[in-house]
């Protein structure tokens, strides 16, 4: 039920990424890291790009930043959660 993402610049390197856990159509993003400048957010974009591909219907990313606010994620009440 794991799952990473991964981003690898035109050299071949791992630039960025990240990991998360599936539970139906629940995806729980648990960690994200970058080596260089928004490559977990480019990452992290095309995941949810394909989540949303593959039915699923929520990507909880645990903390609410701006970053996730200007991607057009919402946060949800705990009673709706």
């Amino acid at each position: 039920h794991a799952h990473s993402f991964e981003v690898w610049n035109r050299e071949g390197e791992l630039v960025g990424g990240g990991y998360g856990l599936a539970f139906g159509r629940l995806f729980s993003t648990e960690s994200q890291f970058s080596y260089e400048p928004n490559t977990s957010k480019i990452g992290f974009t095309v995941l949810n790009w394909h989540l949303a591909k593959w039915g699923f219907a929520l990507n909880d990313g645990k903390h609410y930043t701006p970053t996730i606010d200007g991607m057009g994620f919402r946060a949800i009440p705990r009673e709706e959660y």
